[in-house]
Order: C-alpha cells, then structure tokens, then sequence
C-alpha cells in the first residue's frame, strides 16, 4: 500500500508564499510611489530575486530573550 501525501500546512504554505510575494509586491509599490524612473540596479535585482519565488524571511526566529536574568527562553513571534 502507498502512502498519501501529508495534507498541507496552510501556515507554513502561506508563509512560503507571502515570503516572495509581499516583498515583491511592497517594494514594487512603494518605488512606483516614489519615483518615476525605473529603480536602481540594486533594488531591480531585489525585486527580481523575490519574483522568481525566493522568499524573504518575515518573521523572526527564535530568540533568547533574558537568559542573564534567569528567564526562561521567550518565542518573540
């Protein structure tokens, strides 16, 4: 017998994809706000690198927050 696929994890699929579409879509806008003329070489390959589906990462990692106090390790997000 074959096993079945797992059933997606929405929050980890939705996290895939607002990793590359926010950023895309954010920085497009807010250059258009800003300027007429195309955006600089840098932020074109940015906006490019983040079209092609490679995310940026939105939310903060783990940290540990008040060890030196004795406090116990906080998930800030």
């Amino acid at each position: 017998m074959s096993q079945q696929p797992q059933p997606a994890c929405w929050p980890q699929a939705l996290r895939a994809v607002r990793g590359w579409l926010t950023p895309w879509s954010t920085l497009q806008r807010y250059w258009q706000a800003w300027s007429t003329k195309p955006p600089p070489a840098a932020l074109l390959e940015l906006i490019n690198t983040v079209g092609s589906g490679r995310p940026l990462d939105l939310y903060c990692p783990k940290r540990h927050h008040g060890a030196a106090q004795g406090v116990k390790n906080i998930e800030m997000c």
